[in-house]
């Protein structure tokens, strides 16, 4: 949504309306309504076309990775650090803490609330440069927290890790 609302290469007539139709056009979400709708009806693919994906599977985030690290441009990076630093802090630090409180007050047992962390705790994903260029976002940005979510998650998953199962709680 934000990356419909925010849209430069838009008018600035933007609307709800127009930015629900762009949601309901991008190709991510319509992937994941025909997957939806396959497996609803019991859709299986031939084991030959299973095992050719579940390879491609393995190899789609290292590619993007790459892909991502080649069109980083180093001089962009100085102009939204700040924004990029930001960002990558709500995503490994904030966003973590609020999900672990707040699951730990609704009474999850260790291993939900760990589960709970890793899955708000992880580096922004991928896709999302993709979908960045797709929506005529920023791309350098979207590069940017990408790069500095994946280094830093090594650090703050280490340190969030150690530090609840220190207080206790895992």
């Amino acid at each position: 949504m934000v990356l419909s609302y925010y849209n430069t290469s838009e008018e600035k007539g933007m609307n709800l309306k127009s930015v629900l139709i762009n949601i309901l056009k991008n190709p991510l979400i319509l992937s994941i309504g025909a997957g939806f709708l396959f497996s609803s009806v019991g859709f299986q693919l031939p084991d030959i076309a299973e095992r050719t994906f579940s390879y491609f599977g393995v190899l789609v985030t290292p590619m993007a990775l790459i892909t991502i690290g080649a069109a980083f441009k180093f001089d962009k990076i100085r102009e939204s650090l700040s924004i990029s630093l930001i960002a990558s802090f709500l995503k490994l630090v904030i966003f973590p803490l609020i999900a672990i409180l707040s699951a730990i007050n609704l009474g999850f047992n260790a291993e939900e609330v760990l589960v709970i962390y890793i899955v708000f705790g992880v580096p922004t994903a991928a896709v999302s440069y993709i979908i960045t260029i797709v929506m005529k976002g920023d791309p350098d940005l979207a590069s940017g927290i990408i790069m500095l979510t994946t280094l830093l998650s090594n650090i703050s998953m280490t340190l969030f890790i150690f530090y609840i199962r220190l207080i206790g709680i895992v």
